[in-house]
């Protein structure tokens, strides 16, 4: 059709341009629509209102932003809170430029709260996105025991189907946990925090009961030496708080030191003898082999060379960063693929709270009935904002007005 429209001769061409006119205009309907929707989407709005009734002051933000439109460009026209359980997908990659991104999949919906089940819905997400579980080499959650435990949580099922996917605990989560294990270890400081509790629920409650105090009749006396203000504070909380801290903080580094210290000798090449770099090497090539070959200790007995000839001492980020702009990947392809890992090894969740923050936005705040197919469009819209901006739809919008224009023709 649009070969034989572009000669004049045609007895069709008047055809041919009434139909790119109505192309074009179609086009230019639906880009002003797009355009409405990714700006809501991304900044976490609500679309609908209480009516969809054109010109009307309840009906939402959607019709509103076309009203608007239209005054200057016309264009033709003729929620609950739910209660349901999700789970935050988020994957973790290095780009080209060397920056480690995490980037939002989607919500799952009623996994439950068993290990099991969590793992079902992990793997047949995976596998609609075409995502390979055995390229992946790391994973973090919270610490609850049904994602974080050692035997039968989720984290322990995932490793049964790849063993190389190692545990981070999440960072955030240990130092949340670390406050509240110092806070009960002592007595003292116990009793004010659920001081605080009371008075938060005295002052939020809509019922206040009287409740008598039960007191003694006699006042004990304490054979003792009491201590006095600071030295009381110093003894009975400060120190066994300070020991609890110590001890948490201690316990949980251990979680970290096993991760990093498998790559951490790659950013001291440059300090290290030969010997010690071969076995490092070599005890970072077992635990991954089907990733890195033997070849690994001789690419990083030639990396510290060329290091320390050019006195260069950089992180692994920056070591990384140095290889992808000399063009260093051929030369050393399995240094590449071991820096690669441990970039790609998250140590908090915080991406997954964040989603859950644009859940309640989306979803519970705006009180709007969705679909989960429709949460998950939006809230990836929202998440991923930067990706949004760069969208580019004229493909999209091509496909579409095509498709509605030959239909109405037929």
């Amino acid at each position: 059709m649009k070969k034989r429209g572009q000669t004049e001769a045609r007895i069709d061409s008047k055809l041919f341009e009434q139909l790119e006119d109505e192309r074009k205009y179609w086009r230019n309907v639906l880009l002003r629509v797009v355009v409405a929707v990714k700006s809501l989407a991304t900044r976490g709005f609500s679309f609908r209102g209480k009516t969809d009734t054109f010109g009307s002051t309840n009906n939402g933000n959607f019709m509103m932003l076309l009203e608007v439109i239209s005054e200057f460009d016309p264009v033709d026209s003729t929620p609950d809170i739910t209660n349901v359980d999700q789970l935050s997908l988020i994957v973790r990659f290095v780009q080209d430029n060397a920056e480690p991104v995490e980037r939002f999949l989607c919500f799952l919906p009623n996994t439950g709260h068993k290990a099991e089940d969590m793992l079902l819905a992990v793997m047949d997400t995976f596998k609609t996105l075409n995502i390979d579980i055995n390229n992946c080499r790391g994973q973090s959650y919270d610490n609850a025991s049904n994602m974080s435990g050692q035997y039968n949580s989720l984290q322990a099922k995932i490793k049964e189907k790849c063993q190389y996917v190692t545990y981070v605990p999440c960072a955030a989560h240990s130092l949340n946990l670390i406050g509240s294990s110092a806070a009960e270890c002592c007595s003292e400081a116990t009793k004010f925090f659920r001081l605080l509790q009371n008075l938060y629920e005295y002052r939020t409650s809509d019922k206040r009961i009287i409740k008598r105090k039960k007191r003694d009749d006699e006042c004990r006396d304490s054979e003792g030496e009491m201590l006095q203000g600071r030295d009381y504070f110093r003894v009975n909380t400060f120190l066994p708080i300070c020991d609890k801290l110590l001890g948490e903080l201690r316990r949980r580094k251990t979680s970290y030191d096993a991760v990093t210290a498998n790559f951490a000798f790659l950013c001291k090449l440059d300090t290290m003898s030969e010997a010690e770099v071969r076995v490092n090497a070599i005890k970072l090539q077992k635990l991954y082999p089907i990733d890195l070959a033997d070849d690994l200790q001789e690419e990083c007995v030639l990396l510290k060379q060329f290091l320390t000839a050019n006195d260069n001492k950089m992180s692994l980020r920056q070591l990384y960063l140095f290889m992808k702009q000399n063009d260093l990947k051929e030369a050393f392809p399995y240094t590449e693929i071991a820096l690669r890992m441990f970039l790609s090894t998250a140590v908090t969740n915080c991406t997954a709270e964040r989603s859950f923050s644009v859940l309640k936005r989306v979803k519970n705040y705006l009180r709007s009935r969705r679909s989960e197919e429709r949460l998950n469009s939006l809230a990836i819209l929202n998440i991923e904002a930067d990706l949004t901006k760069s969208i580019n739809y004229d493909s999209v919008i091509d496909e579409f007005v095509n498709q509605f224009v030959h239909r109405k023709k037929m």
